[in-house]
């Protein structure tokens, strides 16, 4: 019989992190100098003062305001 084949793993990307932005979250009060980080297609973390991990793209939300997306 043939071996069997395997798929090729997904590329994976490097993390991306929102840094400095303010966080506007569904309920609650606002996180000031907050941090997102989102690994492929989730979101991993959310605090104020997170650091980047190694190798992540970094993006200055200084002055931008991140909200959650709506569902209708």
């Amino acid at each position: 019989p043939a071996p069997a084949v395997r798929p090729a793993a997904p590329a994976t990307s490097p993390p991306i992190a929102i840094v400095g932005a303010t966080l506007r979250p569904g309920e609650g009060p606002a996180l000031v100098d907050a941090t997102v980080i989102v690994r492929g297609d989730r979101i991993e973390a959310v605090g104020a003062g997170l650091a980047a991990p190694a190798g992540a793209t970094v993006i200055d939300g200084a002055g931008l305001v991140i909200t959650p997306g709506l569902v209708s």
